[in-house]
């Protein structure tokens, strides 16, 4: 008799309890590990896996999507810093000229 047993209720009750813990912290960074558990969930429905398995599929599936959010991040990132370099130049010369005009 198998006394520790995770179904695919459990994984989605955590990915609930992950997806409102994001809600009240600053950051996305459970949001990531709310979707590996409903994937999770959601291959524990569809498949009769034992939860040994299921434990394996939520921690690969978190390092994918961490990997994934830090790859997003990263791209998000270099857009605003080549956005704020492209618009740098031109407030550097309205502050100039602003200078010039007081003095």
């Amino acid at each position: 008799m198998d006394s520790f047993a995770l179904g695919p209720w459990t994984w989605m009750i955590l990915a609930a309890i992950l997806f409102v813990l994001e809600v009240l912290s600053p950051g996305i960074f459970l949001m990531w590990f709310g979707v590996a558990a409903v994937i999770t969930g959601i291959l524990a429905f569809a498949f009769d896996i034992s939860w040994q398995w299921q434990l394996v599929w939520f921690c690969l599936l978190s390092l994918a999507a961490v990997l994934l959010a830090l790859n997003i991040c990263e791209g998000i990132r270099s857009k605003l810093s080549a956005r704020s370099s492209m618009s740098a130049p031109s407030s550097i010369s309205a502050s100039a000229t602003t200078s010039s005009i007081r003095s």
